[in-house]
């Protein structure tokens, strides 16, 4: 995805300046991108339209809402490992809001704490509830008679 991004969203001149790089990450990812295209990164990147990939991978796979083709084996959707990808796009969304407001404070230095800190505090993402797998302790059988 960041190469992707770097080929196709950001200047050469822009690459070098890494916190727009990855505040255009945010908002790319978390407000522009239609996940309704693929991701190539081969000769240069570009979007593939989702005709363009194939419903079925090998292995019996099928194509997953991120799409990222692999540039080795082409018919490879690399993308079919990432789940919960709305979730993930939804911490983009909330990455990219926290940066922007930080960026445009009149006193961007005044936080109490860093600007990952600040990230990572107002967003808790979905849990998903585990049944616990941990075996029954049982309570100590006491002895008769004693």
């Amino acid at each position: 995805m960041a190469t992707s991004l770097l080929q196709l969203q950001v200047s050469e001149e822009d690459q070098q300046d890494l916190g727009r790089v990855v505040v255009r990450f945010f908002n790319f990812y978390g407000h522009v991108f239609p996940y309704t295209k693929g991701i190539s990164v081969l000769k240069g990147g570009r979007y593939l339209r989702i005709e363009d990939v194939p419903t079925e991978m090998p292995g019996n796979h099928r194509r997953s809402p991120l799409c990222i083709q692999d540039p080795l084996t082409l018919s490879n959707d690399v993308g079919r490992s990432s789940y919960r990808i709305w979730d993930v796009q939804k911490a983009f969304q909330h990455a990219f809001s926290v940066l922007r407001l930080a960026l445009n404070a009149p006193e961007p230095c005044a936080a109490p704490c860093s600007l990952l800190g600040q990230l990572l505090e107002g967003y808790s993402p979905p849990q998903r509830v585990m049944p616990d797998m941990r075996p029954e302790r049982q309570a100590p059988q006491r002895e008769h008679g004693k």
